[in-house]
């Protein structure tokens, strides 16, 4: 029986989970087992499983007592915990990630070694176990010897023996999605490949199969809506307007015909369906700000009706473009990530690229009064870099030169050209970055590829967030405002979106003259190519439109440059920090009662992440004797200082004074006036 668990490192405190571990000292096969109670209640309930598994028969069994987790009918010994520990939550015995690493490594290797080996397996000389607090896996590396000779049910049971062992105790800490294995460094695919093959296969099928019944269901519930809610001019407008866009767009290359556009709206879900009809369906990662446009016009056109729309999607003869690209749109597997991961990726689009087959050099974005996104987004991604390295600590990379020698090429500067370019500069010998569509004819090959290069770029330097800078445009010079995207296969992104366009509401309608700048009311889930490839989380920002006036002006000024990216490197380190975005508010002051010539302090707590240094600002509402009372305003540069006021009543003069009180943070964001009374009296008056 294993009684408890070293101490793992000085002034660490030995952790207790219900169930403990450590290495026995005794010659026998180390067991799980719970801690035994010193009373002798506990005592007289505690029966040791004593039985050997031969005769209990399955593995099923097996599992359950290495696990821990024999049934009633076994008399498993009863849960209990040391006496010092017994109302203390075990996460909170967890000093660090390293310490919980440690636990999980020891019960990794107790249940490798009491495996029986399989036909082809040796024991594994390494195991090493961690756990990925972001994505929520133990991974576990062993040897390339414990690959068995053959994949089958026995392997596959052996691994469940494993996992049970090592998610019983792990999940007393924290909820966890399963375990992971590397083998020499590789997963068991690497060894397998038939076995990834038939896996892949059937996912494909079943993912197929669900989009598949995902449109039909959406077209059916998209159309009870529109039939019910919506005004069938709205939808004819919609359907108009969709059909001269997609049609303008194919015959601009040369396509005489036009595209029919069927539009329905969900007014439960606040979303719109265009299902684009025969003769246009784009390449992947092709055609993405055309159909970013087209979806800013549906949304545009309905919202003025005062319908509330969350999304756009559009399909193309009735399914989604993933339907007839599963393999080239499908999101690669998200690296598993910790919070530790200092480094972070910031694409600026968009820059001149190299258009097929003449091979001129062309501005991605068009021309918005007298300036292009190309060249507006690279001053918000050097002032993104600064604050993210100056505030979060993080090392950052930019998928764009900033440089103003001369790309040999085309005889720019370098800032100009897109990430693609760049990185081929860098990184000559990793053409898979930024070549990766060697065999694309279309004459837009080099846009998407710089698309696909900026991601691959973030997942090469395994960075840890990957932020992409945009400004939005239309056709029109209507629509505008700050929206963010994340992608909708990737919903786990969608917090980090939260969180980057909360805080830039935040930050930049602090900012006089911005205090009604228009935000969107939640993130946005989108298909870029961007936000798909990132095997990090990744989200797209679309600063303001540059095709607006008033928006324009804002991407010109330098105060809401670093007002907004203040918000997006505030709502990344929140997001890794585990914090929720939230307005800053003061709470509410009791009234205060004093004798004249004392003094008494009063603590100021607050909601909401402000930025420090913070200003607590006292101003007059009311005072009873004119000149008694005095304005004044302290600074707090330590976040970890309470702040309070220290309040007086000086001489021997009575009196009421009424304030109002305000917390205001280092980036202009203030809380709302709170008021309270301050009355100074008189001994025995009170």
């Amino acid at each position: 029986m294993i009684n408890k668990i070293p101490r793992l490192g000085a002034g660490n405190r030995a952790l207790i989970l219900g169930v403990t571990l450590a290495v026995s000292s005794a010659a026998n096969a180390q067991t799980f087992g719970y801690e035994e109670s010193e009373s002798s209640a506990e005592q007289a309930r505690d029966v040791a499983i004593t039985k050997d598994h031969k005769d209990g028969g399955s593995q099923q069994r097996q599992a359950a007592v290495m696990a821990g987790d024999v049934r009633k009918e076994e008399r498993a010994p009863a849960v209990t915990e040391s006496p010092d520990v017994s109302r203390t939550p075990a996460t909170a015995l967890i000093d660090n990630d390293s310490e919980f690493d440690a636990i999980v490594t020891q019960v990794a290797r107790q249940a490798v070694d009491r495996v029986a080996l399989l036909d082809g397996q040796s024991r594994s000389r390494v195991v090493a176990a961690s756990v990925d607090l972001v994505q929520r896996f133990v991974i576990v590396r062993l040897d390339a010897g414990f690959v068995p000779a053959t994949y089958g049910p026995a392997f596959e049971d052996q691994v469940s023996l494993i996992n049970n062992a090592i998610l019983h105790v792990a999940e007393k800490v924290e909820p966890l999605r399963g375990v992971k294995y590397l083998y020499g460094g590789y997963d068991i695919h690497h060894y397998f490949p038939e076995i990834k093959a038939a896996d892949d296969k059937a996912r494909r099928a079943g993912e197929l199969r669900r989009m598949a019944e995902e449109s039909r269901a959406a077209r059916r519930e998209a159309a009870a809506a529109s039939d019910g809610n919506v005004d069938k001019e709205l939808i004819h407008l919609l359907e108009r307007e969709a059909s001269r866009k997609v049609s303008a767009h194919v015959q601009a290359n040369n396509v005489l015909r036009v595209i029919g556009v069927k539009v329905t709206i969900d007014v439960s879900r606040q979303r719109i369906l265009a299902d684009i009809g025969e003769g246009y369906r784009p390449e992947p990662d092709g055609d993405e700000m055309f159909l970013q446009e087209l979806a800013v016009t549906l949304r545009h056109h309905t919202e003025k009706t005062g319908l509330a729309i969350s999304g756009v999607d559009i399909h193309f003869q009735g399914k989604p473009l993933e339907y007839y690209y599963p393999d080239e749109l499908r999101v690669p597997e998200q690296a598993l990530r910790r919070s530790v991961n200092q480094s972070a990726l910031v694409s600026s689009g968009h820059g001149l690229v190299r258009v097929h087959p003449h091979l001129s050099w062309e501005w991605q974005r068009p021309d918005a009064f007298g300036s292009r996104e190309d060249m507006i987004t690279p001053p918000f991604g050097d002032e993104l870099q600064r604050l993210l390295e100056a505030r979060s600590g993080l090392t950052v990379h930019r998928a764009r030169s900033r440089s103003l020698d001369l790309h040999p090429e085309s005889d720019r500067p370098w800032e100009q050209m897109s990430s693609r370019y760049h990185l081929k500069d860098v990184l000559p010998q990793r053409a898979d970055i930024w070549n990766s569509l060697p065999n694309d004819m279309n004459n837009d090959r080099e846009v998407r590829e710089d698309i696909r290069a900026r991601p691959l770029y973030a997942n090469h330097l395994d960075a840890g967030t990957m932020i992409s800078l945009h400004t939005n445009g239309h056709e029109t010079n209507v629509p505008r405002g700050l929206e963010v995207y994340y992608h909708f296969s990737k919903a786990q992104d969608r917090p980090l979106a939260e969180s980057v366009l909360c805080n830039m509401r935040e930050i930049i309608r602090a900012q006089p003259g911005y205090e009604q700048f228009p935000v969107r009311n939640t993130a946005s889930d989108g298909r870029h190519g961007e936000n798909r490839i990132a095997t990090m989380p990744s989200v797209l920002v679309e600063i303001a439109y540059h095709s607006n006036p008033d928006d324009f002006a804002a991407l010109q000024d330098p105060v809401f440059r670093t007002a907004s990216m203040k918000g997006v490197e505030k709502g990344v380190r929140l997001f890794r920090e585990g914090k929720v975005c939230e307005p800053f508010k003061l709470n509410r002051l009791p009234d205060v009662s004093m004798v004249v010539g004392s003094s008494q302090e009063l603590p100021m707590t607050f909601l909401g992440n402000p930025q420090y240094p913070v200003t607590m600002e006292f101003t007059i509402a009311n005072c009873s004797t004119p000149g008694a009372c005095k304005a004044t305003q302290t600074v707090f540069d330590d976040p970890a200082e309470p702040i309070k006021a220290n309040m007086r009543c000086r001489g021997v003069l009575a009196g009421i004074a009424r304030w109002s009180v305000v917390l205001r943070d280092v980036d202009g964001v203030v809380t709302a006036p709170v008021e309270f009374q301050q009355t100074c009296h008189k001994p025995g008056a009170a």
